[in-house]
């Protein structure tokens, strides 16, 4: 019995491509919308020090909680 969406399908290829896409861009959504934020509340280098728990807690948003 063949599975209703095949990996042949091209359909099936496209709708996986584009949940990569929207993944991607609510990614960098995400960083840019907090990162103006702390921007603006935090001075410059403490600024560029969250740059880096700012991108990974937006990544395990996006990629790893099965939220979106």
């Amino acid at each position: 019995m063949a599975l209703p969406y095949s990996t042949r399908d091209p359909y099936f290829r496209t709708c996986r491509y584009t949940g990569r896409m929207n993944q991607r861009k609510l990614f960098w959504l995400l960083v840019s919308a907090i990162s103006t934020v702390v921007g603006f509340a935090l001075p410059l280098i403490w600024g560029l020090v969250a740059t880096i728990p700012i991108l990974a807690v937006c990544w395990w948003i996006v990629y790893r909680s099965d939220w979106f």
